[in-house]
């Protein structure tokens, strides 16, 4: 890979031709829909292209591209889900609105519980659960050890019952 950031264009071609695939792939595993994971894709890309003059460390591409596609993906599958829950509350409010508010009310804790972690903990905590990236898929996208994906892992864990313990007494 180029790594003179004189030459944006060239090396941006270089990761696109090396990472398109991959970006593509964890777009699709998080929408399920083909055509929404190549806009979602070609929207990663364009963002890296209009922050191409400050990334400061090329090494970190890869991991950068990752969690970018994955956070895209899922603002766009939550942004798909509020506008369906919008239209079942409308049909569902008529049979058992209890239901309904608990089922909202356990989602927003589970958010706000998840929304008060660590960066580097919601981080591992999506790519292994939401994305289902294996330990050394994680380490080889953030640029850590193996060791540190384990740790971080069981700590956002133990953080997030935690949280969840709180919320729920």
């Amino acid at each position: 890979m180029n790594n003179n950031k004189n030459e944006p264009n060239s090396s941006f071609d270089e990761l696109y031709i090396r990472y398109h695939r991959m970006v593509f792939s964890i777009c699709m595993s998080v929408t399920h829909d083909t055509e929404q994971a190549r806009d979602i894709s070609q929207e990663v890309f364009i963002r890296l292209y209009q922050w191409w003059d400050r990334i400061d460390d090329m090494g970190k591409i890869k991991g950068w591209l990752c969690i970018t596609a994955k956070n895209m993906s899922i603002n766009a599958v939550r942004k798909e889900q509020r506008i369906c829950e919008l239209k079942e509350e409308e049909t569902a409010s008529e049979n058992n609105p209890e239901e309904i508010y608990l089922t909202k009310e356990r989602k927003t804790i589970i958010e706000n519980a998840l929304s008060q972690l660590d960066e580097k903990y919601n981080e591992v905590l999506s790519m292994k659960y939401m994305l289902g990236f294996s330990v050394k898929e994680i380490a080889k996208a953030t640029n850590t050890l193996n060791a540190t994906v384990y740790t971080r892992l069981r700590r956002a864990e133990k953080a997030l019952n935690e949280l969840l313990k709180e919320a729920l007494i």
